[in-house]
């Protein structure tokens, strides 16, 4: 199989913290969506995290920016 990974073929990954949102200070809701963009001219990575409302009056969108020094 080219291209693809058994299922009998678990790799085992590590995971670190990188931010605890909460420590933000601002109301977070519904956070779903996570993208590392193209390096910064200064080297760092770009991480978005998007959250939307749902259609719901009492929910709103947010995007989150930071920085990363990978």
């Amino acid at each position: 199989m080219r291209g693809q990974f058994a299922i009998d073929d678990p790799i085992a990954v590590s995971k670190q913290l990188l931010l605890d949102l909460t420590a933000l200070g601002i109301t977070l809701d519904n956070l779903e969506g996570l993208a590392l963009a193209p390096p910064l001219a200064d080297g760092r990575t770009p991480l978005i995290i998007v959250s939307d409302n749902n259609f719901g009056a009492f929910q709103f969108t947010q995007f989150l920016a930071f920085a990363l020094n990978l």
